[in-house]
């Protein structure tokens, strides 16, 4: 149900008119969760990229970077991120770009 008017109030309160249009402004969710999809599919692409080259741990036991460094490559853990998480994104990441934007 979509409210597209406000019941007027005998004394205006010109604060709950604003929360209340914030609150009903549907625009605002959409805008933000496509924000949010476009950056989870970026994070996935940069940690298949990660993987790929080596630049983190593939959780697979081995923790040193390949360039010979003694420094441990990062795990998900080290950089905040699930491996559900991970797996979602690169998921997102490997759809083809045009089919990525006519779903969103």
């Amino acid at each position: 149900m979509v409210v597209t008017s406000l019941i007027p109030l005998p004394f205006p309160n010109p604060a709950l008119e604003v929360y209340a249009a914030q609150a009903l402004n549907m625009d605002a969710e959409r805008q933000a969760i496509e924000i949010r999809i476009r950056a989870e599919r970026r994070a996935g692409e940069m940690l298949a990229e990660m993987k790929k080259t080596g630049q983190r741990d593939s959780g697979r036991g081995k923790r040193k970077a390949e360039s010979g460094t003694t420094m441990p490559l990062p795990k998900l853990a080290d950089l905040g991120i699930s491996a559900d998480q991970s797996s979602n994104w690169q998921q997102l990441a490997a759809v083809p770009q045009e089919t990525f934007e006519r779903s969103l």
